[in-house]
C-alpha cells in the first residue's frame, strides 16, 4: 500500500496582513494532494485586515479565530484541531517551496521507522523584498545533532514534519514561552525521536526588523538562558559528550560547553545596539556567516 499520509499545515497569525497571504498561497501551491491548511488567527486587532485576507480563502482552508494568547497557544489549538497524521508549521511571514511536503513524505516512505522520525530541511533566508540573504545547509549526522543544536540554534521550525502522535507522547508547546517555545519542544522530542534532514532547500524564511523575536529582545535573552539550563539538566554529560564526540572529562567538557553558550549573550547585546542603529538585519547576516547559523 502506498504511503500517502494526510499532512496538516498550521499557520498561526497575529496582525500580519502584509505577509500572510503569501504564506497561505505557498501552502496551497504544494504539489502534494493530501493536505489540510489551518490558519489560526491569534486575536489580531488590526481592524480586521488580517481576518479579511484569511477569509478570502474560505473555501480552500480552515480558519479559526481565538483570543490573543501567543504563538504557542495558537499552535496548540492547531494541533488540537488537525486531522492529519503529520504536523507542519508555517509562519505567517515565511514561504514553503512547492515540494516541501511531497519531498519529506517521499523520504519518510523509504524509512522503516516512520513513526519515530521527525524530518527537517535546509532553508533560505530572504528579506521583506524577497531577496535572498543566505542559504542554510545542514550537514550534521543525526547522532551529532543534539550538541550542535545546543551550541548553534540552526533548525528552522517551518522545515519540520512531525508525527501527530509525538504531541501525545511528548506534549505540546509551552504556553508561557514567547520566543523559545519551538526549541524547548524540539529538545524534548529529541529524547524520544530521531531527527533526520531532508537534504533540500524547502523553506524561505523571511528576516525583517518587525519580527516578534526582535521586539522581545530581553524576553528572548531570559528564555534562552532558561532553555540552556533546561537542556543541561534534561541531558546527561554522557549524552552531550557522545553527541559532541568528545573524550574530555565531564567537568572540563561541561565548562567548555557553557563557555561556548556565552556567545549568545554577546549576540543579543549586539542585536540591541544594532536595533538602535537600524543595522540589525546586516549584523544578523554577518553573525550567520561567522557562526554558520
Amino acid at each position: 500500500m502506498k504511503f500517502h499520509p494526510k499532512v496538516s499545515i498550521i499557520i498561526p497569525v497575529y496582525n500580519w496582513s502584509d505577509f500572510v497571504w503569501e504564506a497561505i498561497d505557498s501552502a496551497l501551491a504544494q504539489d502534494y494532494d493530501n493536505i489540510e491548511i489551518i490558519v489560526i488567527n491569534d486575536g489580531s486587532n488590526d481592524n480586521w485586515a488580517t481576518e479579511s485576507i484569511v477569509k478570502s480563502y474560505w473555501n480552500e482552508i480552515q480558519y479559526i479565530k481565538k483570543e490573543n494568547g501567543g504563538v504557542a497557544t495558537a499552535l496548540n489549538l492547531g494541533i488540537e484541531s488537525m486531522t492529519g497524521e503529520y504536523f507542519s508549521w508555517l509562519s505567517h511571514d515565511d514561504l514553503y517551496i512547492s515540494n516541501k511536503v511531497s519531498s519529506q513524505v517521499e523520504l519518510l516512505a523509504q524509512l522503516e521507522d516512520k513513526e519515530n522520525t521527525i524530518l527537517f530541511s535546509n532553508y533560505v533566508f530572504i528579506n521583506e523584498h524577497w531577496t535572498e540573504i543566505n542559504k542554510i545547509e545542514i550537514h550534521y549526522p543525526p547522532e551529532k545533532l543534539l550538541y550542535k543544536l545546543l551550541i548553534n540554534s540552526f533548525l528552522n521550525w517551518c522545515t519540520l514534519l512531525i508525527p501527530k502522535k509525538a504531541f501525545t507522547k511528548v506534549w505540546v508547546f509551552e504556553d508561557e514561552l514567547q520566543t523559545t517555545q519551538d526549541y524547548h519542544l524540539w529538545f524534548r522530542m529529541m529524547k524520544e525521536y530521531k531527527f533526520l534532514n531532508t537534504p533540500e532547500f524547502l523553506v524561505k524564511s523571511r528576516q525583517h526588523s518587525w519580527q516578534d523575536s526582535k521586539k522581545k529582545l530581553f524576553i528572548a535573552m531570559k528564555e534562552r538562558k532558561y532553555l540552556e539550563k533546561f537542556i543541561l539538566w534534561e541531558f546527561t554529560p554522557a549524552e552531550l559528550k557522545k553527541s559532541a564526540n568528545s573524550k574530555l572529562p565531564d567537568f572540563l567538557f561541561m565548562f567548555i560547553t557553557k563557555c561556548k553558550l556565552e556567545k549568545y549573550r554577546i549576540l543579543w547585546f549586539l542585536y540591541f545596539i544594532a536595533q538602535k542603529l537600524h543595522i540589525d538585519i546586516f549584523l544578523a547576516t554577518i553573525y550567520r556567516k561567522i557562526f554558520k547559523y
